[in-house]
């Protein structure tokens, strides 16, 4: 979207998933604040008057389950995570919660803590992680913590369906198989057992209703004549009732292959230039696939003199193979998959080893620490290979950590690598003078200096989180230019120019109302900027926003409801919302261009005399709901509403196309509005009475300054589709069509909306407000679709259809469900 904003609120009904507490910006993929500030430290040995006070801090949650339903008398168990060893142990502390669901515990330090629900006779075993650095406010808010209900289903109630097809290799279906349905914890990481069983019908369909957004894992069992199959199902925020998870593959029982622990792993240890290296001892773990940790299977292989190991005997699983530092080579690590019990033999290729180099005693080095967690479970990535583009490598723990040495001053290069995760890599410039220790290094133009001991670099205390995507779909790109006008002589003029060395931060709001910190960003010298490896809309649903630095969230009551709110420490902002842009999204695979333009008050803050109207909302019926973003159709009434500031007798609404580089407005419609402020205007106006069409409008409401006539002030601004209704379409709402006896065609035809790419038709058999089973589809790049129906393909029901809309950039459209009867 190339829209840009100078402020913005988000309107909520409720927000009681919401981040209650603020939460600073950080730096890049951080996951924990981090900002200025120190922990006073407490000398046991010094006299009690000379003893400084450490700072404690106080953290509080909640327990729920299901749609947000509080949970009382549940023991909450905390944990610390010792740094030094990775080793998580018992505080001793425990809490129990209110029947409002909180929690609380005091007097802790900073430090990682796991917040712990025991496995009971009602719930499953639930956790949570919390970290608390020397930034935090002295009470930290750790939102929600999630249990899951044992009983059949109870977890995972919601709108949407899951649909699919059972196939052979010859891709013909196969019915009367028994598909069990799983649900992945994202807190625990691990699979549970929904409780759900579809049998496929003899066109091999199944189908599961009912299901709330997730990730899900679909299961055949062993059988006398297939094997065990399964595939993973994304349910993601989307408006899309059905979700068609595609073909499920069944394997026919093959005789005289390989059991289960009758596969080996080989390899060959090497050196530069492939040299091989004997008498090196490997060793062999396993990633445990409940917990993700690397577990020691206790056996090792020597290599021969030609480099080679081999491992036999092994089943299925994730392996880690290992070779300890020595003396002349560096530790050494590498991931081996075997995926299935058909493969006798896994060629795990070269585990290559670097050597100790003697220093170069005039270039600067320094060491690193970092830690590595998922985007979208925000949990920590173990087993994980991690390699600096020197050929240095090693694994992640446990816990996500990794620890690289000697790395040289310049322009450097990590890759991160594990089986179901996306392809990633993280460049970053090591800032060094003076040999032998570097200073610092940068990541996303954020310097880091160095923070433990005199050369290593600790990316985990310095708050910054590496962050990579689960392989559901690819990352994609945020990029764009940073913009200010031009100030001559005191005076704004409507020219713009480059801003240089502009740190904002990048923000994620979520469909469910949460939102976090993603990145801190500067642009560069040509006012450019560029964020790479961020989770897709196809993983988590999330728009994303641009804020000036410093800036926390909260939320704030109102008379219309909760207003989630971005608010900077900045002077300059103090009384305005801080987003410099929202609501972009980011497709996988996609480039999203977001181009800043920063407002005016902020580059010439003594310019602007009038205070820009703030609260303008809309809404489709009388009395509300009132909203930002809004869907309607033409002939829609759309009401307005807006308190006046008192600094400005006249208003003009314009609306302009949404991602589109347009420089003037398409429509505009002036309001002559009061000089007292406080007053609250309402206006009705119908879309097709301003002449707009069909397609995605932004909004905004200028005010005039009338010391400066020339001058205006712009409002917040939103997103407002014009869609088609249900009786703008053909066959309109309540059409009835008869059913012929051999095959048929029937047109269904939308309107056109010159901006859109494809169309998608769809045709349910149901209702509307009881959802239906998608029976047929089709895509184009034309909005009239000629259905072909085969002889006694539809039943006599009711039945309703829409087409999406699809387009380069932005959210798609739908027309109004449009409910039909196909009748003998």
């Amino acid at each position: 979207m190339k829209e840009k904003y100078a402020m913005f609120k988000f309107i909520f009904a409720s927000l009681a998933c919401c981040l209650l507490a603020a939460a600073m910006i950080t730096g890049c993929g951080g996951s924990n604040p981090s900002g200025p500030g120190s922990e006073t430290a407490v000398d046991p040995a010094a006299p009690a008057s000379e003893s400084l006070v450490a700072k404690t801090y106080t953290m509080i949650g909640r327990v729920i389950v299901d749609e947000n339903i509080a949970v009382g008398s549940i023991t909450v168990k905390l944990l610390k995570q010792d740094y030094v060893s990775g080793l998580v142990s018992d505080t001793g502390k425990a809490s129990i919660t209110l029947s409002s669901g909180e929690f609380s515990f005091t007097n802790l330090s900073t430090g990682t803590y796991v917040l712990k629900v025991e496995d009971s006779a009602d719930y499953l075993e639930s956790s949570k992680l919390a970290i608390i650095n020397t930034s935090n406010d002295s009470s930290l808010n750790t939102g929600n913590m999630q249990l899951y209900a044992k009983s059949s289903g109870a977890s995972i109630s919601g709108q949407y369906s899951l649909t699919g097809k059972i196939v052979n290799s010859d891709n013909a279906p196969v019915s009367g198989i028994n598909v069990k349905l799983f649900m992945q914890d994202l807190t625990t990481n691990t699979v549970v057992d929904t409780g759900k069983t579809s049998i496929s019908l003899t066109s091999g369909e199944f189908n599961f209703n009912s299901l709330a957004v997730g990730i899900y894992v679909l299961k055949t069992e062993v059988n006398a004549f297939y094997k065990e199959s399964s595939k993973l199902a994304v349910v993601s925020a989307s408006t899309q009732p059905i979700v068609n998870s595609g073909n499920l593959l069944l394997v026919s029982q093959v005789d005289n292959k390989p059991t289960t622990g009758q596969t080996a792993l080989i390899g060959k240890v090497v050196a530069e230039n492939s040299v091989p290296i004997g008498s090196v001892s490997v060793k062999l773990f396993i990633q445990d696939a409940a917990t993700g940790n690397s577990i020691d299977t206790g056996r090792t292989s020597v290599t021969l003199t030609s480099g080679e190991f081999n491992f036999n005997s092994l089943s299925t699983g994730t392996y880690i193979l290992k070779v300890a530092e020595t003396t002349k080579y560096l530790e050494s690590s590498k991931l081996a998959m075997i995926a299935n019990s058909e493969q006798t033999i896994v060629d795990t290729g070269f585990l290559q080893l670097s050597t100790k180099a003697v220093l170069n005693p005039t270039i600067a080095t320094l060491d690193l620490k970092g830690r590595i967690i998922s985007s979208l479970s925000n949990t920590y990535v173990s087993a994980a290979l991690v390699t600096l583009d020197s050929g240095q490598n090693t694994v992640t723990n446990g816990f996500g950590e990794f620890s690289l040495k000697n790395i040289e001053a310049g322009s450097r290069k990590i890759t991160v690598e594990q089986p179901g995760l996306a392809p990633f890599t993280i460049s970053f410039e090591v800032i060094g003078v003076t040999a032998p220790d570097a200073e610092s290094i940068v990541i996303n133009n954020v310097t880091y200096a160095v923070n433990e001991g005199p050369r290593t670099v600790n990316l985990i205390t310095a708050g910054y989180d590496i962050q990579v995507n689960p392989q559901l779909h690819h990352s994609g790109t945020l990029m764009g230019t940073v913009k200010k006008y031009k100030v001559v002589n005191g005076a704004i003029t409507p020219e713009l120019e480059i801003y240089s060395g502009y740190e904002f931060a990048l923000w994620q709001v979520f469909p469910d109302s949460t939102a976090k910190t993603f990145c801190s960003v500067m642009s560069k010298a040509d006012g450019t900027w560029r964020v790479d490896q961020l989770p897709p809309e196809e993983d988590n649903g999330a728009k994303w926003f641009a804020v000036p630095k410093n800036t926390i969230i909260s939320i704030k009551e109102t008379a219309n409801g909760n207003i989630l709110s971005f608010e900077s420490t900045d002077p300059v902002w103090v009384g305005r919302d801080a987003v410099l842009a929202y609501g972009y999204v980011v497709k996988a695979g996609e480039t999203t261009i977001m181009d800043i333009t920063v407002p005016t008050f902020v580059t010439a803050p003594t310019i602007s005399t009038v205070t820009p109207i703030s609260d303008a909302v809309f809404a489709s019926a009388v009395g509300g709901p009132y909203s930002q973003d809004i869907t309607v159709s033409l002939m829609d009434d759309l009401y307005a509403r807006w308190t006046d500031t008192g600094t400005s007798t006249l208003a003009t609404l314009y609306f302009r196309r949404a991602y589109l580089d347009a420089t003037t407005p398409s429509i505009s419609k002036n309001f002559t509005i009061s000089n007292v402020a406080g007053t609250v205007e309402n206006f009705k106006f119908k879309p097709v009475d301003l002449g707009l069409d069909y397609g995605r409008y932004t909004w905004k409401i200028l005010s005039n300054d009338p010391a400066i006539p020339s001058k205006w002030i712009e409002s917040d601004s939103s997103l407002i589709t014009i869609r088609p209704s249900n009786v703008e379409v053909t066959p309109r709402e309540g059409t009835t069509i008869k059913i012929q006896a051999a095959a048929y065609v029937y047109k269904f035809k939308a309107p056109v909306d010159p901006e859109a790419t494809t169309y998608s038709f769809e045709l349910f058999q149901g209702t509307v407000a009881g959802g239906g089973v998608l029976v047929a589809n089709a895509i184009g790049t034309s909005p009239e679709f000629d259905v072909t129906f085969a002889a006694g393909i539809l039943a006599v029901d009711d039945y309703y259809w829409q087409v999406t809309y699809s387009y380069t950039d932005g959210p798609p459209m739908r027309t109004q469900e449009a409910a039909i009867n196909f009748v003998n």
